[in-house]
């Protein structure tokens, strides 16, 4: 029995991987000959009903996996990669295979993907390439990095700030009911978004996710819904110049040149690391939430 989270995974398949589709499975022994056994073969047991799995075939991600069922003990499936080395008693999950429309190659996101990834029991080397093993089990905001690359989401992603505000006692003030539902929305899916675009700030080279704010160009009270979960409303900065952001005391022009604020003082520039003559890439959709931030939240 689970409780109310989901848990998430990457599977490497290599021979095994033909059946394992068509049959709609994952299997891994308990133990081989030696009677060993790994890291990445007990991580089955974790699987639950409904948990999703990104596989890797030949370094691509081809299929979404949704667990059908809990895991169980059985034995190795007929047809089921031929390795000698492995005893035939293992843990069996039944799951349905959905083929991406977008396959990616995980060695093209290596260095989102090494920030991402746990320190031990990494599914990735520092290559890129996936490591000797089964089944790792990922962090929720590894999994929506990997969700957005293919070009999926979570349902209703919109809907959820509605229900957020539902959830909160009804005699909230607006408010603090703004600061509350910000504070999740920019912790969770929005910062997830802005992971696509790389793992540090926009700013400076600060690279821990923790330190790292979801910072929205188009303030949240001029936003609509939409516009609040739109990746290119913001930027992922370090706390300093969040502040200096958030507050109008820098901004960018259209070819992401930064634009510093007359009433920032030059022993502020220095200790809070303002590079003068700094450059940011921008994409075209980017542009129209700098726009507001010029007109409406740089102090000029």
């Amino acid at each position: 029995m689970r409780d109310t989270s989901m848990n998430y995974f990457i599977v490497f398949q290599g021979q095994s991987y033909t059946d394992a589709r068509s049959g709609g499975y994952l299997w891994a022994p308990t133990k081989n000959e030696q009677s060993q056994t790994f890291h990445y073969w007990t991580s089955m047991t974790k699987v639950l009903k409904g948990d999703l799995i990104f596989n890797s075939v030949g370094g691509l991600l081809l299929d979404l996996i949704t667990a059908t069922e809990d895991n169980k003990e059985q034995e190795k499936p007929i047809n089921f990669d031929r390795n000698e080395s492995w005893r035939n008693h293992g843990w069996y999950v039944k799951a349905d295979y959905i083929r991406v429309n977008n396959p990616i190659r995980y060695i093209d996101y290596k260095d989102d993907i090494s920030k991402l990834q746990a320190q031990i029991h990494a599914p990735f080397n520092i290559n890129g390439g996936g490591n000797q093993g089964y089944l790792y089990e990922i962090s929720e905001q590894f999994a929506d990095f990997l969700l957005g690359l293919i070009g999926h989401s979570r349902p209703d992603e919109v809907d959820i700030i509605q229900q957020i505000e539902n959830e909160l006692p009804p005699d909230l003030d607006t408010t603090e009911k703004e600061r509350i539902v910000k504070t999740r929305i920019g912790q969770g899916i929005f910062k997830t978004k802005l992971l696509k675009f790389g793992c540090n700030c926009k700013l400076c080279p600060i690279n821990n996710i923790d330190f790292l704010t979801a910072s929205h160009t188009k303030p949240w009270k001029d936003s609509n819904n939409h516009e609040r979960l739109d990746e290119y409303n913001g930027f992922l900065l370090c706390p300093a110049h969040n502040t200096l952001f958030d507050r109008g005391y820098i901004s960018f022009n259209d070819d992401g040149r930064i634009m510093v604020s007359k009433f920032l003082d030059d022993q502020s520039i220095m200790f809070l690391n303002v590079q003068v003559d700094k450059v940011i890439d921008l994409l075209e959709g980017h542009k129209k939430y700098l726009t507001h931030h010029r007109e409406s939240v740089f102090k000029q």
